[in-house]
Order: structure tokens, then C-alpha cells, then sequence
């Protein structure tokens, strides 16, 4: 008897360990096929090819917003997220470390902030980005498990509508043709599996809404596959930014942790082309099942680059900004140095017809807004008591 328990202790061991081996213990992502799939795209370019040209062609500042300002001034600002501009010419800037959006004039004259912490109908509990769309006169600000809807007219802001999406690691929105787009994963159960480390699934990356019906349309993209096929796991390997515009028919993607880049047809429903940077240094995550299949391990945090942001620069193009980072180790003294002295970014270009990609020369500002006429970016935050200046140039030409 005590050698048949023993026998079967020893088998249910051995299933153990071969479905921890199988499903991906200590497996490293991205794996060498997705490596080698960044590398063989169609458009694929090598990162960063010591370009000369300037990306800006700007003139002089026409004004500065939030400059001289302190904590406790209404103009001041500190970890902008992005920035748009409504039809009447008014500047909306997000800022998640207030949970409020704030609203200045076309001159840059502060004019009122939308929005606080909490959990009522137009409030944050963690703001990050803003879209508008001009059709409707609607803001639409991305909270964490929210959209909020604001219905604008003749300096007055309406609470429109809030949208439950129900959906994890929401931080991208972009608004194209009558709908809205945002990133994140939804868990999903799978009805066929019966262990419990399998059994959720996830959503793909990009979810559509109706801005009429104001509700969602589909889900669509690529999930990157782990060796677990372990849901959440997926889901944030998976973590997708979107870049489109008003009047486009074209959604720009690219993974957060992967310089793996596409371009979907919204008119076709269908991905039109894929392409990557080659020798981006990457994110390692290791899957490992020593306790439970987590959320991946990050192997290290020492990478060097990472995307600041991608936003639309007009109907054609869309821009990526590769930025460099201190390491996780550094002493606060030694990130206010880093931000002050050593931060660059390189802006990339990326066609929406084809995919392809133009490096530009390294630089120290980051841009959240550009349309036909102005242009607004800011320079590296070192100090929270100094706040950030934004600075608004006019386009040349």
C-alpha cells in the first residue's frame, strides 16, 4: 500500500514538473522567433542611424505656459501627460499627478481645470490621457477603468457620459472616423481548461467604441503568446500604443515593451503592414511558475531605451520618441543630474500608408502636440518645485 502511494506521489511529481517545464518556467520574452521577426519585417530599420537632421522646423516661441509659476499658482504643472486642442484654439493638458485637467486659452492664459479626485461622474481616480473630437465638440478622458465623456461649447464643460470598460492596463487613446480607440486587456475565462493557471485568458489589445452609441464596436490586434498561455501574463506582454487621427483611416501600433510596429486599415478591418526597429535593447521578462505564473518577472531594469510617447502629427504620419533612462538604481541626486544633463530623445516618423520609418538627430525636448500650424513640447522635468514649461512654437511656412 505504502509503495502504491508512493508510486502514485512519484507520478503526480513527475506531471508537475513537466507541465512547469511545458508551460514556460524560466522562459525569457521576447523569445529569439520574436527577435527575429522585428528584424524581417518589411520597413524594419536599424536603430538609429546617427542622423544629422533636425526634426523641428519651428520658429520662436510665441508663449510659455506654466513658466515662473509656483505649486501654488493655477499655471502650475508637473508630469504632463499629453496635450490637445479644441476648435476654438483652447490648450487642454492632462496631468494625471493631479487627477485634473487643465484648460488655457489660445494666447496661454489659464482658464479652468476640469475634473479632481474621486470617484463621481467626471473625476479621476487615475487620469492619464485626453483625446477630442471636433464633430461632437467632445473632451474624452481616459481614467483607469473609465472613459469620461465631456460635451464642450461656449467656454462650458458638460459631463457627458461615463463609459465602464472594465478593461486592465488602460494608458493609450487616439479618436479616428466617429470612434474612439483605447489599449488595456480584458480577462477572459477559458471554458476548456480546468487548471487554475489556465484558465483565464486575455482580450486582444485594441478596443473600438462608437462615439454615437458611445459603447464598444470590437476588440482587435496581437497578443503576444507565452509559453504559459497564462492570461494576465499575456495581456500586459501584450500592451499596446495606439497612434490615429480625425480624418485617417489608419491605426498605428506598436507594443509597449517591443519594437514591433503595425498598421491596421480601419475601413478593411485588416492589418495593412508590420515593421520594427532593429537592435532597440529590450525589456527582458522571465515567466516563472516558482510560486504561480505571476505577471512575469522583469529580468532587469537597466534597459536603456523606452517609448516617451506617439502621438499624430497629421493625417499621414505619426511621430514615435525613443527616449533613454537612468537606471532603476539611481539615487535621486543622480536622476535630477541624468534629467538635467544626459536625457535625449530621438523622434522616428512612421508613414501610415507603408510603414516606414525616418530616424531624426537626438534631442532634449518631448512633444505632445503638433497639427499644421503649432507645435507644444517641454524640456525634462528635474525638479517637481520648478514645475514644467510648455512651450508653444508656430509652425514655419
Amino acid at each position: 500500500m505504502l509503495m502504491k502511494f508512493f508510486k502514485k506521489s512519484l507520478l503526480i511529481t513527475v506531471i508537475f514538473v513537466l507541465y512547469s517545464c511545458d508551460s514556460g518556467n524560466n522562459v525569457i520574452h521576447p523569445n529569439q522567433k520574436f527577435k527575429e521577426r522585428i528584424k524581417s519585417s518589411s520597413n524594419s530599420k536599424k536603430f538609429f542611424t546617427n542622423s544629422s537632421n533636425e526634426f523641428s522646423a519651428a520658429s520662436n516661441d510665441i508663449f510659455k505656459i506654466g513658466e515662473g509659476a509656483n505649486i501654488s499658482d493655477v499655471e502650475f504643472m508637473y508630469g504632463v501627460r499629453n496635450i490637445i486642442k479644441d476648435k476654438n484654439g483652447l490648450i487642454y493638458v492632462s496631468l494625471p499627478s493631479e487627477n485634473q485637467i487643465k484648460v488655457f486659452d489660445k494666447d496661454g492664459i489659464f482658464k479652468f481645470h476640469i475634473g479632481n479626485s474621486g470617484r463621481g461622474p467626471g473625476e479621476f481616480m487615475n487620469l492619464t490621457k485626453i483625446e477630442y473630437d471636433p464633430k461632437r465638440d467632445y473632451l474624452i478622458a481616459l481614467d483607469r477603468y473609465e472613459i469620461e465623456i465631456f460635451s464642450l461649447g461656449n467656454d462650458t464643460v458638460f459631463h457627458k457620459k461615463t463609459i465602464f470598460t472594465k478593461t486592465e492596463s488602460v494608458t493609450d487613446i487616439c479618436v479616428s472616423k466617429g470612434h474612439l480607440f483605447i489599449n488595456g486587456f480584458r480577462i477572459t475565462k477559458k471554458e476548456s481548461s480546468k487548471n487554475i493557471y489556465t484558465n483565464l485568458g486575455a482580450s486582444l489589445p485594441i478596443h473600438q467604441y462608437s462615439l454615437d452609441s458611445l459603447s464598444l464596436v470590437k476588440s482587435f490586434g496581437e497578443n503576444y503568446k507565452s509559453s504559459s498561455n497564462y492570461g494576465p501574463f499575456e495581456g500586459r506582454l501584450s500592451k499596446t500604443l495606439i497612434s490615429c487621427s480625425i480624418n485617417s483611416n489608419i491605426l498605428v501600433s506598436i507594443y509597449e515593451n517591443f519594437p514591433l510596429i503595425k498598421g491596421y486599415d480601419l475601413l478593411r478591418n485588416k492589418k495593412i503592414w508590420e515593421t520594427g526597429i532593429r537592435d532597440l535593447e529590450m525589456v527582458e521578462f522571465k515567466e516563472s511558475f516558482e510560486s504561480e505564473p505571476l505577471l512575469g518577472k522583469v529580468k532587469s531594469l537597466q534597459e536603456k531605451y523606452f517609448y516617451q510617447e506617439i502621438i499624430s502629427i497629421d493625417e499621414n504620419k505619426s511621430l514615435l520618441q525613443i527616449g533613454n533612462r537612468y537606471p532603476s538604481s539611481a539615487s535621486n541626486e543622480e536622476k535630477l543630474r541624468f534629467l538635467t544633463e544626459k536625457f535625449t530623445v530621438i523622434p522616428v516618423i512612421i508613414d501610415h500608408a507603408t510603414g516606414a520609418l525616418e530616424f531624426f538627430k537626438k534631442q532634449n525636448r518631448v512633444y505632445y502636440f503638433i497639427d499644421d500650424k503649432f507645435e507644444i513640447y517641454s524640456y525634462p522635468l528635474g525638479n517637481y518645485n520648478d514645475g514644467e514649461v510648455l512651450h508653444v512654437k508656430k509652425k514655419n511656412g
